[in-house]
């Protein structure tokens, strides 16, 4: 039976993938950061329809401590359980104009999802076992979308680390993949528009004001997390997955924007966001 660790498993995405997980016959450890957090995953993971008793079963899903900004508790944890397959889903979005955003936070989003990531990673491919680990991006790593400057950064970094460690790790029979998420129809969004209006850049106040009006007419099409945790899970779990993996409302926005020349590009996302110069 194969064993996955999840990461940030009480988030909308984290419950789903923990969960398509289980119902593909997997062995699952679902850390979170607390005891209220556990209770929230499994009092979710009760309510999911599909979801057998001998699933939830102590022998099938085991919760644990993880904060993967802690570096103890990352090589605690892989030592503890010795992961077959690592699924790096935790991490929130740093939302804001740029220049709103402070160098602690910007620290504290990079540590979390690109340093520590990797770190935990490392720490369960050096105990062994581990011959594959699953990183869930975002598609606005190619920087398409204003005020996820910070966010959008950390996610480029981390597929960057990932396509080099990808080559790095094939001696070892470890395999990497990326899988690049759209927009998912989970709790974040709630909080999300008020995230980037509250900003005190002056100069783009229309245009965090415009994020959010657009957030709130397309969020009824974000995707469905089952749909997006099935293709997690199958990154995890299928015979010799693509390195790459676009899933979710708009995943295949940034390759078709490659197409577009650049000053093209600009403009368009200018317009869009009421950016232009007044």
């Amino acid at each position: 039976m194969t064993t996955v660790l999840v990461t940030g498993a009480n988030s909308g995405l984290g419950t789903a993938i923990v969960a398509a997980l289980l119902r593909r016959g997997a062995r699952v450890v679902a850390t979170v950061r607390s005891d209220d957090a556990e209770h929230e995953l499994r009092a979710e993971l009760d309510r999911l329809d599909g979801l057998r008793a001998a699933d939830l079963a102590d022998d099938r899903l085991t919760v644990d401590r993880l904060d993967v900004t802690d570096a103890d508790g990352c090589r605690e944890v892989a030592v503890r359980h010795r992961p077959d397959v690592v699924v790096n889903n935790a991490g929130s979005a740093l939302l804001g104009a740029v220049v709103d955003i402070d160098d602690d936070d910007a620290r504290h989003q990079l540590d979390a999802l690109v340093v520590g990531p990797v770190r935990l990673a490392r720490e369960a491919i050096a105990v062994g076992g581990c011959r594959r680990i699953v990183q869930v991006s975002s598609m606005v790593s190619d920087g398409l979308v204003p005020f996820t400057g910070w966010y959008a950064a950390a996610k480029a970094a981390l597929e960057a680390l990932s396509d080099v460690w990808r080559l790095e790790l094939e001696a070892r029979g470890v395999e990497i993949v990326v899988v690049e998420c759209g927009a998912i129809a989970t709790d974040v969004w709630q909080d999300a528009g008020a995230d980037v209006t509250a900003g005190g850049d002056a100069t783009t106040a229309a245009g965090r004001q415009r994020w959010s009006t657009l957030v709130d007419l397309l969020e009824p099409r974000f995707e469905d997390p089952a749909v997006v945790a099935r293709t997690i899970a199958g990154a995890a779990l299928d015979d010799r997955p693509p390195a790459h993996v676009r899933v979710g409302f708009g995943s295949s926005l940034p390759a078709l924007a490659r197409l577009v020349p650049e000053p093209i590009r600009r403009r368009i996302a200018t317009t869009l966001m009421d950016l232009r110069p007044r």
